[in-house]
């Protein structure tokens, strides 16, 4: 992508027009020396000044740092050594290496001189199938359309070419298909194009019905906006809008037989018979037909009316008799009417195998599922319809899992799927169902672990997101990014400059409950030392429910973890003083231990930890409990200790008391901390922790200065940003 190489010559050196200063912070053989006191200067001291802005705006993006620039730089290069020495030859390597994949193909397309790849590459475009299973009013369906428009048009301007430089008979297929682009009936290409699209690739389903039609209609405003209207033409110019009502559709996503196999696990065994089975695949695929023949009847700008009551009254037939199944799987006594009425309007099931025959068994699933799943806990709709037990990730309680998990079953082997999600889909406990779903199928796991702070990716939704990115059947591998934070000033280039993916495939299935986030090989290198230095043994080890020294930290968490030796102040007018509920406790049998993980868990190693392996949206005890840690094997304890105590006292030294009041307890006085003020403090923490898990110098480099942006930079130098 431009931004990429924005500022960076072809061929240039990393180093070309950096400052002195920063350049001093190029020292290969300092950096892969391990941290030791005995070093006169550190090599994370050489490159503070690399966290600097950079001022000219020729060289950096909005708001770029040194070193951001010099990593971008690096990647470049490293891109470019890759792509000269064929070592990115596939798809899938577009994505790891965050490629504009779009671009390659319009420039093959626009280039190639090979008919039979021309031939090929539109027969496969016209048959790719795309579904949104949560359309709403169809966002993602019309960038669907917008990414599939111009390559349908690139295959035509080749086509038109290769006739045109022809003999006539030379290329039956081309010129059958320019006679059907170009019939008058048709109002330009354009509109041929966008109607065939719509009708071919582009499918939804939703459970809201205003919705479907919302997003039916937008497809027809995109359709109409490229007819000129002429007065003296019948119908205005305007050529018959297309009937799409069986590619968007109104129905529950979660509640039906997505498959025959799951239809036939749901009968009972009087009903599971060979021929009940037979008689069920061969009315599927009369359906299946009776689509087709109204699908192409509108193409071919053809009398389609009958072909769709044909159509509707034998799906109608069908999904009834498969209604009846499902509604005895639920308890419901068919023979009530009105109780089956009753569930069918709450429910609103939909069958994707018969909704969807031709996709389902004949093509092997959708070729894409893309889409924003409703983020809401199942219990909130339980009052409206339930789902069955045979979910996997019943116990996920929420109904984007379950989205997922549907969708995994509806797409085609080496199919791509690829939804925004919560972060806690990863990284929390509860999504373990989910998890080991995305351990059987996922490539690429996250094209972005997004933040709230300082800005967030969609205005309003104040939620940590994460883009999951799979192919159905590939070999398992897990590419992950960092957690990305941002500036507003960043979101023109974010996704062209920020993507950057790490492949770590060790973290498969070896950590309960997360896909940490290793950002990259230093980082991986760093928690790879730190796991192994701990003997096994965690935080939680150490805890003492009879111990006589307290500790505490606070659960809020954007930049710093904050953890004290006091009870940070907290009073209001119904409690008097007391502990925050903000505030968790842990209690240790000797202050040694308890000063030590206080240190460690207000260090910059811990904030890459947490980073790593949390959503992101607080601290959780699962994180602090789990931090794996030696104290018994400890080098320089008393050191940790005594430098603890003087953090606390910066903190101390640097809060204040803020009042403020709430309507249901009134007054309250809540001592409040800068935590940033103390860095420097912590970064001894930091050099201490080196020592103890022999880290190099330039992993500590890499973890005292990680996220330094947005955790150190001054506020006037932020100002403009």
């Amino acid at each position: 992508y431009p931004a990429m190489k924005h500022g960076f010559a072809e061929g240039g050196s990393v180093q070309d027009d950096l400052p002195e200063d920063v350049l001093d912070g190029f020292d290969d053989e300092l950096a892969e020396k391990i941290v030791s006191d005995d070093t006169p200067v550190h090599l994370w001291q050489k490159r503070q000044c690399w966290n600097r802005k950079v001022e000219n705006s020729e060289l950096s993006l909005p708001t770029e740092t040194w070193r951001e620039l010099i990593a971008r730089r690096e990647h470049v290069k490293e891109l470019r050594t890759k792509i000269s020495s064929g070592e990115i030859h596939s798809i899938n390597d577009f994505i790891t290496y965050n490629l504009n994949i779009r671009q390659f193909t319009q420039d093959i397309l626009d280039n190639t001189d090979d008919k039979r790849f021309i031939e090929h590459f539109y027969r496969a475009v016209r048959k790719i199938t795309v579904l949104d299973p949560t359309c709403g009013s169809g966002a993602f369906l019309f960038a669907a359309l917008n990414i599939l428009e111009p390559l349908y048009a690139a295959c035509i301007d080749r086509i038109e070419d290769f006739v045109e430089e022809a003999q006539p008979g030379t290329f039956p297929f081309f010129e059958d298909e320019l006679r059907q682009i170009h019939d008058p009936k048709h109002p330009n290409m354009d509109y041929f194009i966008y109607k065939s699209i719509i009708l071919n690739n582009l499918y939804g389903v939703d459970i809201m019905k205003e919705a479907v039609e919302i997003a039916k209609l937008r497809l027809f405003l995109k359709l109409v906006g490229t007819v000129d209207v002429n007065p003296r033409k019948p119908n205005l110019g305007l050529e018959p809008l297309p009937d799409i009502d069986f590619n968007i559709r109104a129905g529950n996503t979660l509640v039906g037989y997505a498959t025959e196999q799951e239809l036939y696990n749901g009968m009972s065994k009087d009903l599971f018979t060979n021929q009940r089975i037979a008689e069920f695949k061969e009315r599927s695929n009369q359906v299946a037909q009776s689509f087709k023949i109204f699908q192409d009847a509108q193409i071919a700008r053809q009398p389609y009316q009958e072909a769709k009551v044909k159509y509707q009254q034998k799906l109608s037939e069908l999904n009834h008799e498969l209604d009846l199944l499902l509604a005895g799987n639920y308890g419901i006594d068919i023979k009530k009417q009105n109780e089956f009425n009753s569930w069918k309007k709450s429910h609103c099931p939909f069958h994707w195998f018969t909704e969807f025959y031709e996709i389902l068994a004949n093509h092997g699933g959708f070729d894409v599922i893309i889409g924003n799943p409703p983020y809401v806990e199942y219990r909130n709709v339980l009052s409206d319809y339930r789902v069955l037990a045979s979910y996997n990730t019943l116990s996920c309680a929420n109904l984007f899992a379950f989205v997922l998990e549907r969708s995994c079953i509806i797409l085609k082997s080496l199919g791509y799927m690829s939804f925004i999600i919560p972060l806690t889909a990863t990284h929390t406990n509860q999504m373990v169902p989910l998890q080991n779903i995305f351990a059987q199928h996922l490539t690429h796991l996250a094209a972005f672990c997004g933040d709230t702070n300082p800005s967030v990716l969609f205005t309003g939704a104040r939620m940590q997101l994460l883009i999951c990115h799979i192919v159905k059947n590939y070999c398992p591998a897990l590419y992950n990014t960092n957690y990305i934070r941002f500036y507003g000033m960043e979101r023109p280039v974010l996704f062209d400059s920020k993507i950057k993916f790490f492949y770590d495939n060790d973290s498969m299935n070896k950590y309960v409950g997360t896909f940490p986030k290793m950002v990259n090989q230093l980082g991986k290198q760093a928690l790879t030392k730190l796991f192994d230095k701990s003997n096994r043994t965690t935080l939680a080890h150490y805890y003492s429910s009879e111990g006589l020294y307290t500790g505490y930290y606070l659960t809020s968490f954007s930049y710093f973890a904050r953890a004290f030796t006091f009870s940070p102040e907290f009073r209001n007018e119904q409690q008097g003083a007391s502990i925050s509920s903000h505030c968790k406790t842990l209690i240790f049998s000797t202050e040694l231990n308890r000063n030590c993980a206080i240190a460690t868990i207000c260090s910059s190693l811990f904030y890459f930890y947490w980073q790593a392996f949390s959503y992101g949206r607080q601290l959780n005890s699962r994180e602090v409990d789990n931090f794996p840690i030696d104290l018994k094997t400890f080098k320089k304890s008393e050191q940790l200790s005594n430098i603890a105590l003087t953090l606390n006292n910066d903190f101390i030294a640097h809060s204040e008391i803020r009042k403020t009041k709430n309507k249901r307890t009134g007054y309250s006085e809540q001592q409040i901390f800068y935590p940033k003020k103390s860095k420097p403090i912590m970064d001894i923490i930091d050099q201490i922790l080196a020592c103890q898990l022999e880290l190099t110098e330039i992993e500590l480099d890499f973890i005292i200065n990680y996220d330094a942006k947005f955790r150190v930079l001054e506020d006037d130098d932020k100002s403009s940003f």
